[in-house]
This record gives structure tokens, sequence and C-alpha cells, in this order.
């Protein structure tokens, strides 16, 4: 994958075919997650996912970058299976999700926020302002309710 610099903010994936771009959504759509991760000195974008079998997850990781991970878990069933997970995060997160983000179903809404937020404060955060910190911890809240499990109101 080759990253193009579109404009000031917004980073575009260049040369995924769409059927792997919307491949790729559809399994994030059902096994993975767009999300907003406070970090210590602020925040940043995470795309990842988990499965039982690594292969959907290198078959991720060989177009849109990051690293699959054997996840220790505690007190699980001994009968369980191992779990993987894939994960990018800050601006080759964003990558990803603009890759993906026409393909989407489920997960749409979280695509919009995480780009906006992205787009908003891309490069480093050592050079955010409070306003900058409290409007983050905003959109990670609204993040967090888009991601919330079980019936929404």
């Amino acid at each position: 994958m080759t990253l193009v610099y579109v404009n000031i903010t917004l980073w575009y994936a260049v040369g995924m075919e769409d059927l792997e771009a919307a491949w790729i959504a559809g399994f994030i759509d059902g096994d993975g997650c767009i999300g907003i991760q406070r970090t210590n000195g602020g925040y940043t974008l995470r795309l990842d996912a988990t499965n039982c079998e690594p292969a959907p997850l290198e078959y991720i990781a060989a177009r849109l970058g990051g690293t699959v991970r054997l996840e220790k878990r505690t007190n699980e069933p001994k009968n369980w299976r191992p779990r993987y997970r894939w994960c990018l995060y800050g601006q080759n997160a964003l990558a990803g999700i603009v890759a993906i983000a026409p393909f989407l179903v489920c997960k749409q809404r979280q695509a919009f926020v995480a780009m906006e937020f992205g787009t908003r404060w891309a490069g480093d955060f050592r050079k955010r302002t409070a306003d900058d910190h409290d409007a983050q911890g905003v959109m990670a809240l609204r993040m967090m309710q888009l991601n919330m499990k079980g019936a929404r109101p």
C-alpha cells in the first residue's frame, strides 16, 4: 500500500482494490473496532480486529499494515481457542479507515467520527492545546457511545 498525501490533513490509502477494501470493511464491521484510545499525552485513533484464526488478520495486515499478535487472556475456560488481534494506531489507523469507509455498513458512524478526529488533529499531539484535549475527550466519549454493546435507547 502506498500512502499519498491528499490535502493538508487527510491521508488516503492507494493501491488496494475495491474488492479487497470491501472485504476488509466487512471483516471490520463484524469482528473489528474503530476507536479513539486514551494515551499518556492525549488521544489517538485505533483500528483493530480480533479472531481465533490468524490468517484473515494477516491478510488485512498485508494490505493495511499493522501487526498481528496472540492475545493472552486470564481466567478463560481451558477449551477456548487462542485469540489473535490486529491493530493500527494514529495516522496509520486513519489511512486504513479512509480506505475502507465507503464499504462499511455497521461502523460507518464510527468511521466518520474517526476521520473527523484524525483530520482535525493530525500531527504531533504535544502541540495540542488544553481546548484541543477537551474536544478530543468529547469525541472519544462519542466514539465510546457508538461502540457500546447491547440495546441502545
